[in-house]
């Protein structure tokens, strides 16, 4: 099987973007983690940056009740290229999808853990951008989700947004707001925080 660092990898879990998530165990014990790195033939300038960014706000959100992921460190610490997550049994809740319709048994406790799930993020003063399926993780043994995919999120103390290039835009454009794409492409665009409550 092929190793990222000290870890051998079992599975493929899925895509988010330009990055592939791994399952994986340790090849000294038998600690499992999911590996997040990016796709060899798609790394861009920043990504790097983007990867770092993303662990230090799963540091500083920590496990909270289990609505994040936890992150544990990097495969290879001289070289932050394979984010290292606790692996807890979680899917894409894209792929759960394609299997079967969400029952509304099921689909109101999930809206109400992704609530309390942004509530704490926003109380954190973290805007996080990129809510859709594959950034939602589902547990099949017991319905429990967690929102992963900190890449793009931003801080609110850092307010004050850059216009972007059409050609930059983040996100899953599927599922960005009607008022987005204006907004990145005006310049010097303060957020406010109700703004925060709507996918960005």
């Amino acid at each position: 099987m092929p190793m990222i660092g000290l870890y051998e990898i079992t599975e493929t879990l899925g895509t988010n973007g330009r990055y592939l998530i791994y399952r994986a165990k340790a090849s000294n014990s038998a600690e499992k983690v999911l590996i997040k790195t990016l796709r060899p033939n798609e790394i861009e300038r920043g990504d790097f940056a983007q990867l770092q960014h993303e662990y230090g706000l799963l540091q500083r959100l920590g496990a909270h009740n289990g609505y994040f992921p936890s992150v544990i460190g990097w495969a290879e610490p001289e070289n932050p290229l394979n984010l290292i997550l606790k692996d807890e049994g979680f899917v894409f809740l894209s792929e759960a999808l394609t299997q079967k319709p969400l029952d509304l048994d099921v689909f109101f406790p999930i809206a109400i853990q992704l609530a309390k799930m942004l509530t704490e993020i926003h109380n954190a003063g973290i805007i996080f951008k990129n809510i859709n399926p594959q950034s939602i993780w589902l547990r099949p043994t017991d319905k429990a989700v967690q929102i992963a995919d900190f890449s793009i999120a931003t801080e609110l103390n850092r307010t004050m947004v850059p216009g972007d290039p059409p050609r930059l835009l983040q996100g899953s454009l599927e599922y960005i707001a009607i008022w987005q794409p204006l907004r990145r492409i005006c310049t010097n665009v303060t957020l406010s925080y109700r703004r925060a409550f709507v996918p960005s």
